[in-house]
């Protein structure tokens, strides 16, 4: 295994975890616009328009978070160790964009610590989703490497 890289099994775990975790933070805005808005300094949702956008927010990530845990946990099974790699990009993609997004809300004057929080956890977790990116890709050749190996040999 190459120096830097990571067991498979202890990338799975995190990716595991990383999609039952994307879950559940999805679950809040999607299920409680208002109480969101509250815990993160946000402005509370007085429109029909703003509160469907804030659940649109909790249905990505309830979705990226379901996709991400159903890949590792069923991917792999089948051999493909890569499969679940694209769903963590995409889980860093999301954490960019909000990551950005709230930068340019700060860039205009917002200064609410929550919401200056909401923004290190996006942050935060664009860096953990990249470096966890670069650890299932490479667990993925891994896996992708032994089993043409196996099926080389059987060849013989």
């Amino acid at each position: 295994m190459d120096e830097g890289v990571m067991e498979d099994k202890i990338v799975r775990r995190l990716t595991q975890a990383l999609g039952v975790g994307t879950l559940a933070f999805g679950l809040l805005p999607f299920a409680s616009p208002k109480l969101f808005s509250r815990l993160f300094g946000l402005k509370a949702p007085s429109e029909p328009t703003i509160e469907a956008a804030f659940r649109s927010v909790g249905a990505r990530d309830i979705a990226l978070g379901m996709g991400i845990w159903f890949a590792v946990t069923h991917g792999v099974r089948r051999g493909h160790g890569d499969s679940y790699a694209p769903w963590v990009l995409a889980r860093m993609c999301a954490d960019v964009g909000d990551t950005i997004a709230a930068l340019i809300a700060i860039r205009r004057g917002e200064r609410d610590p929550r919401f200056l929080a909401l923004m290190g956890m996006a942050a935060g977790a664009a860096v953990f989703d990249g470096w966890l990116w670069t650890q299932a890709r490479a667990a993925g050749e891994s896996i992708s490497a032994a089993s043409r190996d196996t099926s080389e040999g059987r060849a013989r």
